[in-house]
């Protein structure tokens, strides 16, 4: 699982502008209505010459909806977290948000707030605290069995309803479900791309 910085320099296909890869996807939709996830999936793919064969994009509603649908997740925080900040809900004034080290029950609310918060941490930092979250998910939908019943999966997709955008079809996201059972969890190698020179965070 690898996570690239907000605020890394791509250039936009067939221009020679740059921009940040955070705008890539507004790039793309500025060029054609519905093919921002398409022009990010090609930019992600020549930053690391692999193949991006499919997106899944949820906002931030379906996100709490989806983890709160789970019971919420079980994090460890590795240490305290205070940000006074965090903005409130209409984006004019700010809603501080702290939480203890160590672990910690989280609802979608605070989950969703935990993975966004970087005012007063770096984004490399915030980026792991996401990969955090996605493997609590990831944990939880294994450990209650919904990858192996068909229905629980229909229950998930009915939870986040129109919250989420994806090219998977139905078919493909029963077929990943069933092949997710069998990964094992342990050997899943997280990364950060960062600015440090420590080779074992740089991929």
């Amino acid at each position: 699982m690898l996570s690239i910085p907000r605020d890394l320099a791509v250039e936009v296909p067939n221009s020679k502008r740059i921009v940040k890869i955070n705008q890539i996807y507004y790039e793309g939709e500025n060029q054609k209505e519905g093919s921002g996830f398409e022009l990010t999936k090609t930019v992600v793919s020549d930053i690391l010459d692999l193949p991006i064969h499919y997106y899944i994009n949820v906002d931030f509603y379906g996100f709490k909806k989806l983890i709160d649908g789970l019971g919420g997740l079980d994090i460890y925080v590795e240490k305290n977290l205070y940000d006074p900040y965090f903005p409130d809900e209409t984006m004019d004034g700010y809603a501080p948000f702290n939480i203890k080290a160590g672990n910690q029950h989280m609802t979608g609310e605070i989950a969703l707030k935990y993975a966004r918060s970087r005012e007063t941490t770096s984004d490399f930092d915030r980026a792991s605290r996401q990969q955090q979250v996605i493997t609590a998910i990831k944990e939880k939908v294994l450990s209650i069995g919904y990858l192996a019943n068909p229905k629980k999966i229909l229950d998930l997709v009915k939870i986040i309803g129109t919250h989420v955008k994806t090219d998977f079809t139905a078919d493909e996201i029963y077929a990943l479900s069933k092949i997710a059972t069998d990964l094992d969890g342990s050997k899943t190698v997280t990364k950060v791309l960062t600015s440090g020179t420590d080779r074992k965070s740089v991929v």
